[in-house]
């Protein structure tokens, strides 16, 4: 198929989850940002960086979309839990 949508990031992306019910995406980066973004609009609508100089090499939202994890190049793992709404869920620590 041909391409529908694209995202211009800051630094060079490493991994994309889509949301399972929402339109969102969430990308990790070479920069070690996890950012959550509208597919529609292509906006992007939450920036975490859980630790500086640390790519983020993989992240994935949960089966029912209530949590999203991301994984670094350190090895550390991060997991958020995300507010369901029918906006956009912003990550509580």
């Amino acid at each position: 198929g041909q391409c529908t949508h694209t995202i211009s990031c800051a630094s060079a992306v490493n991994c994309v989850s889509h949301h399972p019910t929402l339109p969102l995406l969430a990308s990790g980066s070479l920069g070690g940002s996890v950012c959550v973004w509208d597919v529609a609009t292509r906006r992007k609508l939450r920036e975490v960086v859980p630790e500086e100089d640390e790519a983020i090499r993989t992240c994935c939202f949960s089966p029912d979309g209530s949590v999203l994890v991301a994984g670094s190049n350190s090895g550390q793992c991060f997991v958020w839990k995300l507010q369901q709404s029918r906006d956009v869920p912003p990550v509580v620590a």
